[in-house]
Order: C-alpha cells, then sequence, then structure tokens
C-alpha cells in the first residue's frame, strides 16, 4: 500500500481479527529497540527442553531458578491456590528407588525461549556438573490405526416405547 490508501477504518489494514489464514490476526511479535517489529517464529511449539548430567542433589526448584534466567518457566495447574503458587513444571527423573537418574524436562511458557535454551546453557557448569541440554522431543499423538472401536451408542434419553407418541 502507498502511504495516502486506507481501508474504511481510516488504517493501513492490519486490524488483528480473523485473517484470510484462519489464524487471529498476527499476536506474535516481538518489539525490537526503535520500535521496529520482528515476527516471532510461527512454527515454533516445543516449549519443553531436556537436560542431562545434573547431579544428583538438584532440586526441582534449583532447575527452574536456573533455567529462568532465559525466560518464565511454566507451572503445573493445580486446583486450587493462586497460580504464582502452582510448582513449577519441572521434572526430574528417577528410578524405582526414587533416586534420581540425572536428566530432567524443563518447560517454558514461551517456545522461542525452549528453542534459543540448548544454545545458552548447553555444555555449561551446573551445580559443579557440566550440563547437556537439547530441545525435548514432542511427543507423538496416539496413533487411530488399531486402537479399538468407536464409542457405544450411548442412551438417547426419553422415556422408552411408551414415549414414542401415544397417548399418556
Amino acid at each position: 500500500r502507498d502511504r495516502h490508501s486506507r481501508d474504511r477504518y481510516g488504517g493501513d489494514g492490519d486490524h488483528g481479527g480473523w485473517g484470510r489464514d484462519g489464524g487471529y490476526g498476527d499476536v506474535r511479535r516481538n518489539v525490537v529497540g526503535g520500535g521496529v517489529d520482528e515476527a516471532v517464529d510461527p512454527n515454533a511449539t516445543n516449549c519443553r527442553i531436556y537436560i542431562t548430567g545434573i547431579p544428583a542433589a538438584t532440586t526441582e526448584d534449583d532447575l527452574a531458578k536456573h533455567f529462568g534466567q532465559l525466560g518464565q518457566v511454566a507451572r503445573k495447574k493445580q486446583r486450587r491456590g493462586y497460580p504464582s503458587q502452582w510448582p513449577f513444571k519441572v521434572s526430574i527423573y528417577r528410578d524405582e528407588q526414587g533416586n534420581p537418574k540425572g536428566d530432567a524436562t524443563v518447560s517454558y511458557v514461551d517456545p522461542n525461549a525452549a528453542s534459543s535454551a540448548p544454545e545458552f546453557f548447553n555444555n555449561q557448569e551446573f551445580n559443579g556438573s557440566i550440563i547437556t541440554v537439547e530441545l525435548a522431543a514432542n511427543k507423538e499423538p496416539p496413533s487411530s490405526f488399531g486402537s479399538g472401536g468407536g464409542g457405544g451408542g450411548g442412551s438417547r434419553g426419553g422415556r422408552g416405547r411408551a414415549g414414542y407418541g401415544g397417548r399418556r
């Protein structure tokens, strides 16, 4: 568009709402220094990182604090309490006896923080140990092939045969 063309609202045509591609406007944008918009990767959906080589004495809070330097660590939704009190979405893998295996996952709120975490934290020292950080693999959705039949028909309600239009 040239600088003289305006849409019917007097603007340049970017008012959000449902776009031609079916998405709701362009809600994922970052403002970079000077006020210039820079589009964020819209295909980034993985918010989890996988960490190996963590010391046995490491807690979930230690990991949330350390990896929270890069972005906001997600929280596990709970039925009670305020969201700021919910535990962080950090999982330390443990064996059958409950001892830490030395690896964990951390979930971020922003997928872009998760995608930049490996280059920021990989092969760095953490609590006296060198850790390896990589983007966690996305969980595969369960395949529908060979997964049993459909759900049952269920009840249609009503009053049985007497409710088919006859007199009561």
